[in-house]
């Protein structure tokens, strides 16, 4: 009996291993429906750049929707402990993985960091997230500024596995 030509594949993992380029396969004990976050680096202009903050909201049904933050600051960067950002329209999944240069001479993006959403509240005015980025996990608590709507305020603290 033939094994379909997959002699010395052990499991489906090992067959995604063979046709999913390395960067772009989630990390271990990642499951499909694992809330997600990234970090990417947008390069507007040369020389001219911000950091597009996303979180992922499986639960909608729709192309558009990834919760997305515009910051001058990187969300993940440990030594912070606030910082303001600017909040843009519903971005599409696709931007989980992707990288490169964006249509319409958009500028180009780079992936800096992926997390695990292990809890979220993500409600209109307020925020509250818990993200796992691998090598430290980061509980972020925004609230909408009430006198310019599309900014934010968040503040950040590094917690323990046990948090």
């Amino acid at each position: 009996m033939s094994d379909g030509g997959c002699q010395g594949v052990a499991s489906l993992s090992d067959m995604v291993a063979l046709i999913v380029p390395r960067h772009q396969q989630q990390p271990k004990g990642y499951s499909c429906n694992m809330q997600q976050s990234v970090v990417l680096r947008h390069d507007v202009r040369a020389g001219e750049f911000h950091f597009d903050w996303m979180i992922d909201q499986p639960e909608i049904l729709d192309e558009h929707r990834l919760r997305c933050w515009r910051c001058d600051i990187r969300p993940d960067y440990q030594e912070c402990t606030s910082f303001l950002c600017m909040e843009l329209p519903s971005h599409r999944s696709v931007y989980l993985t992707f990288e490169g240069q964006i249509s319409g001479n958009r500028g180009s993006i780079v992936q800096l960091a992926s997390g695990a959403v292990l809890r979220s509240e993500l409600g209109q005015d307020e925020v509250k997230i818990l993200i796992d980025w691998g090598d430290r996990r980061i509980q972020y608590c925004g609230q909408r500024d009430g006198h310019q709507p599309d900014h934010w305020r968040f503040n950040m603290q590094e917690m323990t596995e046990e948090d």
